[in-house]
């Protein structure tokens, strides 16, 4: 016998060296473990469970959405706060997981890659989400436990037309959490920063205004207020509207950037930032003020601070 056959039953099983298991039963045990993983991903996003989403996750794994919502986050910490900033946006999310096929590079390392569908409605109605994409993962094991080292949503086709019928909120006892006393998303710790920064860089940072709307369906309140200090705007028409006439007296290469992180608490947060064009100097600074509800800006101060200081 050689160093690569195996007797099973006087018979030769012989293990290619791409093989990394050493019988079948050992793969079908690791490729249920993965599709597993997948449902539970799922299964996560449905439930509004970031507690179980986060424990899907390696220490050090990345997760990447590509356009047209590109977003990236390094880490679990980073992960399960784009995962609360953009589940926290829709009454309602559902994800399909598809069919998939794996691949394993080693017994603890594996590549993946699924066919998604998503559907999801904001609370208003104002903004609806249909799409088909693919799911493209890296997977390690450790402590015979498999997790996430890397996805990357690739977009196949969106619609955005607004989704007919009505949705019926499922009461919280519907969401079995798979860990003890784990939050949902109407308790999640709220992202001050990561919402803030979104709003400097997604709203008052785009000048296409069909772009610059759809986040701010995604990041206000149906009824929000924007409060500028000569002027209020109210609702996500509105804001738009206010958003596009500052934007038109800038030079057009004129960006807004953050003065370090955003700070909050008691569901208010304050961010610092400027404006100017990329290479200076700076022309304008101020500060926002923003309260939120329900993990959306209800209302957004502009603050801006005299020239010289």
């Amino acid at each position: 016998m050689t160093s690569d056959t195996a007797s099973v039953g006087g018979r030769h099983n012989l293990l290619t060296p791409s093989e990394p298991f050493a019988d079948r039963l050992e793969r079908v045990v690791a490729e249920a473990d993965v599709r597993n993983l997948s449902a539970q991903f799922s299964d996560a996003v449905n439930y509004n469970d970031p507690d179980a989403f986060s424990a899907l996750w390696g220490a050090n794994s990345v997760w990447e959405i590509g356009e047209p919502y590109v977003s990236r986050a390094n880490g679990r910490a980073e992960i399960v706060a784009l995962f609360c900033r953009l589940r926290q946006s829709w009454a309602f999310f559902v994800q399909l997981t598809h069919s998939g096929v794996i691949e394993f590079q080693s017994a603890n390392a594996a590549t993946a890659r699924w066919s998604v569908r998503e559907v999801a409605r904001s609370p208003d109605g104002a903004q609806s989400y249909d799409n088909l994409a693919i799911y493209e993962d890296r997977l390690e094991r450790a402590e015979g436990v498999w997790r996430f080292a890397s996805r990357s949503y690739h977009y196949i086709w969106l619609s955005e037309a607004p989704l007919l019928g009505r949705s019926f909120p499922l009461p919280a006892h519907s969401y079995p959490s798979t860990t003890p006393e784990a939050n949902t998303m109407s308790t999640a710790p709220l992202d001050y920063d990561g919402l803030m920064q979104a709003n400097l860089a997604r709203v008052f940072g785009e000048r296409d205004a069909s772009r610059r709307l759809k986040a701010i369906a995604q990041l206000y309140a149906p009824d929000a207020t924007l409060y500028e200090p000569d002027a209020a705007a109210k609702g996500h028409a509105a804001i738009n509207q206010a958003v596009e006439a500052l934007l038109s007296h800038l030079p057009r290469d004129f960006a807004f950037s953050a003065n370090g992180p955003a700070v909050g608490h008691h569901s208010v947060g304050r961010l610092r930032w400027q404006s100017g064009p990329p290479n200076g100097p700076v022309a304008v600074t101020g500060t926002d003020v923003a309260h939120f509800e329900s993990g959306r800006i209800h209302s957004l101060y502009v603050f801006l601070d005299a020239i010289g200081t």
